[in-house]
């Protein structure tokens, strides 16, 4: 997608903007703090500085007095997140840089304590309040937030937490180049831990610890980089995941996670090819891409035999049973029950501002 066309499909979106700033997703009518941030943050670049301010109010208005945002889902999760503090927070200073509104570094610098708060140990961020995990992605989106916030208050500490944050990502990354979904340690509320790969996830990991350090100036994390770029690239046959390396059910086949590695490949100058971005005449993305069916066979007996090094695991064969059931039910949503998201568009549109606007 290009300029122009980036321009068009966001003044579309405008139209599902609140009086009040706020974004409300057209087909679940949930409102998500998250998706308002990063729809914003692409309306500063392109002009509509009002509409963008509107919405960066409404969120300084929400922040809770602990400094942090509510992550809100479609399937009900409504909870204080370091996900969402830590991207709304780097959000804020991307506003707060563009407006010179010091109201927005002021909720940028509550944001810092509340995750300063949640750091359980060096580089390991709490999910949620009630996700005790140590999920590689959450550190990373830290790691962001500090970086930036570092570039904003030229505050060396804040460099120290995000290599603190850094260092807990890398340690964990397989020889083959993918980031897992979490640590090894088991953590409320998982039953059996999710030390995995995920394509979508792999992603996400990556471009918000580029971000981190868009020089690469940490010595580890570039090497850290050049192996998750190629095993990226291993992993997209003919523009689309394979989902086979995948061990999440509640990832499979997510449509965000092309924008994430659009953005890692180009930004690391790798014209490796990826589909088209599938958006509608409202500018919007759908939830799900449907999966090749031999890459659904490969992932579905996976999880019943265990074979191979990416399906080396450790479940039981019960919790293979249970996980293909959720499995069934993913595949219902994404051949029956598709349908568009802003969630994952304001993530799109996210990604593709910073590459065409911000690295440039």
């Amino acid at each position: 997608m290009d300029k122009i066309t980036l321009i068009k499909n966001l003044n579309i979106i405008c139209s599902l903007q609140d009086k009040k700033g706020y974004f409300v997703d057209p087909v679940t009518h949930h409102i998500d703090p998250r998706g308002t941030a990063e729809i914003c943050k692409s309306l500063l670049y392109i002009g509509k500085k009002a509409e963008a301010e509107m919405g960066f109010n409404w969120l300084a208005e929400i922040q809770a007095n602990n400094g942090s945002w509510n992550e809100v889902l479609h399937d009900g999760f409504n909870e204080e997140s370091c996900v969402a503090t830590s991207i709304i927070g780097r959000l804020m200073l991307i506003a707060y840089e563009k407006t010179k509104n010091k109201h927005y570094l002021q909720s940028a610098l509550k944001c810092s304590e509340y995750l300063i708060s949640r750091e359980f140990s060096p580089g390991y961020f709490i999910k949620s309040y009630r996700h005790y995990g140590d999920v590689l992605n959450v550190n990373a989106c830290c790691a962001a937030f500090f970086y930036k916030l570092y570039e904003v208050t030229k505050d060396k500490k804040n460099i120290i937490i995000r290599d603190r944050a850094i260092f807990n990502i890398i340690r964990y990354q397989f020889k083959d180049g993918f980031y897992p979904y979490a640590s090894r340690m088991l953590n409320n509320p998982y039953e059996y831990h999710l030390n995995v790969r995920d394509p979508h996830y792999h992603a996400i990991t990556l471009y918000f610890l580029m971000l981190s350090d868009p020089k690469f100036e940490n010595r580890y994390l570039k090497l850290s980089v050049e192996k998750a770029i190629n095993c990226m690239k291993k992993n997209i046959v003919h523009g689309k995941f394979d989902w086979s390396f995948g061990h999440l059910q509640f990832s499979l086949g997510l449509n965000g996670g092309y924008a994430y590695a659009y953005y890692c490949l180009r930004y690391t100058n790798n014209n490796t090819l990826l589909k088209k971005s599938d958006v509608d005449s409202n500018g919007l993305i759908l939830r799900h891409e449907k999966i090749r069916i031999y890459f659904l066979i490969k992932r579905i007996l996976k999880e019943i035999f265990n074979f191979g090094v990416d399906g080396n695991t450790n479940y039981s064969l019960w919790i293979r049973l249970f996980r293909l059931k959720g499995i069934a039910g993913r595949l219902k949503m994404i051949y029956f029950r598709n349908k568009v998201s802003l969630y994952y568009t304001a993530q799109m549109y996210d990604c593709l501002t910073e590459f065409l606007f911000v690295s440039k």
